[in-house]
């Protein structure tokens, strides 16, 4: 069953917040399979008691455990996870997935989570996620007056 594709409601990422972001591409014939399988296992796994979920994924988070948020269709999605969200988008021969979070643990959490579960499902096909960094992310921070900030 889809669920309605709407505009993604929730304030992440709050104003003021720098975003990490990392992106993978999975070249596959079944990415819309992929996108809808893992979003109907997230929302079945979402408050089954005794199922370690994605909760389990990401740690300690101050304040409890992130409430999962998810809006998809068969082409995409965007799974909402307190600590940050993942976007994931299905094209004719391949998964797009987009990682974004405020600060470098969330984002490892994250991609650990989406890469475990699709690697899983596409044990068969030897679907690997790899994911890749924007240059800014990495970049080592300027001033404004040309000194590097490492």
């Amino acid at each position: 069953m889809c669920r309605p594709w709407g505009r993604h409601a929730g304030g992440y990422p709050e104003e003021g917040n720098t975003t990490l972001t990392s992106r993978a591409r999975i070249r596959t014939g079944r990415a819309s399979q992929y996108l809808v399988r893992l979003c109907t296992h997230l929302e079945q796994i979402r408050g089954k008691a005794g199922h370690r979920g994605p909760r389990a994924h990401l740690g300690s988070v101050p304040g409890g455990p992130p409430e999962v948020r998810l809006e998809w269709s068969e082409t995409r999605a965007v799974v909402s996870l307190g600590t940050g969200r993942c976007t994931m988008q299905a094209d004719p021969g391949s998964l797009t997935l987009l990682a974004e979070a405020t600060d470098e643990t969330s984002l490892r959490q994250i991609q650990d989570l989406f890469a475990g579960r699709l690697e899983k499902f596409g044990r068969r096909e030897h679907l690997r996620v790899a994911w890749q960094r924007p240059e800014a992310d990495t970049a080592p921070a300027h001033d404004g007056q040309g000194h590097r900030h490492d």
